[in-house]
């Protein structure tokens, strides 16, 4: 008979080349193939019960340009452990965000509200509200902030490790699907997310105390800087499309000569983290 203890040696020299194998993986290598178990997860779409006669009309125009049906598809590009719901819902404040309890990326009606007025007061940068540009303009603030919100998605349900700020890694995260697959393809979202928060903090009165200290207290990143923020990574990107979100900003020189090298930490570090999770496409 051959002795537990023997059968325990054989044993482990069979498995110690596979763990030295899977030891020197890259924790950012593709999933193994067995590894596809775990990502079963799929997204779908919904549109929530408007609370008022202005989000009906916003909810119609959703429903017409499938933008909830669209919004999923990008999610159904991730490997998610989990299934991941995807819609408009009336809030009660202008709002996205991450609902991990029912894992569900929730876009308020009053945020759609939001982003339209503000549109709307900016007729020099949006055009007027007729014009196909206009609604090419919301829609991509739309996405933008849906992608940020899909990072917050993938950290919560695949449980993605990470340091610092979570609201910095979702828009780093937000800029590297961009970068990668977006903004090369004609999808000037980085414009319009630079546009947006440039505008927001224009309607910021921080000259009260209480509105100093609520945004100062906020876990984003001010307005200004997460503009700055992306335009710096837009440029130092150095593809074509980075040279405009930089010169609507304003970007200054001191922090541009600086973009390149902080583009490439965040294509790194990101990539690192979140490659894994992006299911190839088709060239």
């Amino acid at each position: 008979d051959l002795s537990p203890t023997w059968m325990l040696c054989v044993r482990l020299k069979l498995f110690t080349p596979l763990l030295v194998v899977i030891a020197a993986l890259p924790s950012w290598a593709a999933p193994l193939p067995f590894e596809e178990l775990l990502y079963k997860g799929t997204a779908s779409s919904y549109y929530g019960i408007p609370a008022e006669a202005q989000q009906e009309r916003y909810a119609t125009l959703l429903q017409r340009g499938s933008i909830a049906e669209r919004l999923a598809g990008i999610a159904r590009s991730l490997r998610l452990k989990r299934n991941l719901n995807v819609g408009f819902e009336s809030c009660g404040s202008a709002n996205a965000y991450f609902r991990p309890d029912t894992s569900s990326v929730v876009f308020c009606y009053e945020m759609v509200d939001l982003i339209v007025r503000t549109a709307k007061a900016d007729p020099g940068f949006a055009g007027p509200p007729e014009q196909p540009g206009f609604d090419r303009l919301v829609t991509s603030v739309i996405v933008a902030i849906y992608l940020h919100e899909l990072g917050h998605a993938l950290i919560g349900i695949n449980g993605v490790p990470f340091t610092g700020r979570d609201e910095d890694v979702a828009d780093q995260f937000f800029m590297y699907v961009a970068a990668q697959n977006l903004e090369p393809r004609g999808a000037r979202v980085v414009l319009a997310a630079a546009w947006f928060f440039k505008a927001l903090s224009k309607q910021r009165d921080l000259s009260q105390s209480g509105e100093l200290s609520q945004v100062l207290a906020d876990e984003h990143s001010l307005d200004m800087q997460r503009t700055f923020n992306l335009a710096c990574w837009a440029v130092g990107s150095g593809q074509e499309w980075g040279l405009v979100p930089a010169a609507y900003v304003g970007l200054p020189q001191q922090r541009a000569v600086r973009c390149g090298d902080e583009f490439a930490k965040l294509n790194q570090g990101i990539g690192a983290r979140f490659r894994r999770y992006l299911k190839p496409t088709a060239s």
